[in-house]
């Protein structure tokens, strides 16, 4: 079993989009952030739930959001997170809405779904296993926006 140390040169890379996700979870749903380093969740709402975070910059790309389970053999991500609930921001090139009297296709969105469900959907559906993240020691699935959305609680369309 290899050293697993999160704090990457990528890992530092991406810490300001996913700071400004945390934030906007915060400011959408009301609830605070986590002591830096709970690996339980990011964001702690009023009445005690827990959410974890996620940032998919490569769903615009591929219309998948990568559900990490695994990381130098140890249980990682959805496997380890003490979260209610998980708050994916993601693009989703399906969804669209009218804004000033003109149809936009295609938005980044912030989705919350039940933990549980997700790790249901991710155990039970056989999608796609990728390896990802530095060494490629991270695996995760593969599974697309439209099965998360369709499960979720509610969607929340990001501006442009």
């Amino acid at each position: 079993m290899g050293y697993f140390n999160p704090r990457t040169e990528q890992f530092y890379k991406e810490l300001p989009r996913s700071k400004k996700a945390e934030e906007y979870v915060c400011e959408v749903l009301g609830g605070s952030l986590t002591r830096e380093g709970d690996e339980n969740a990011d964001v702690i709402l009023p009445n005690g739930e827990l959410i974890e975070v996620k940032y998919d910059k490569l769903s615009k790309k591929t219309n998948r959001v990568a559900i990490e389970y695994e990381a130098y053999g140890n249980e990682r991500g959805i496997l380890r997170s003490g979260a209610d609930y998980y708050f994916i921001i993601c693009y989703d090139k399906d969804w669209s809405q009218i804004t000033s009297g003109i149809r936009e296709d295609g938005w980044w969105v912030g989705i919350l779904i039940e933990k549980s469900v997700l790790l249901e959907m991710s155990e039970t559906i056989p999608y796609k296993d990728i390896r990802g993240g530095d060494n490629k020691a991270t695996k995760m699935k593969l599974v697309p926006v439209e099965d998360i959305r369709e499960a979720s609680i509610k969607v929340f369309p990001i501006k442009h």
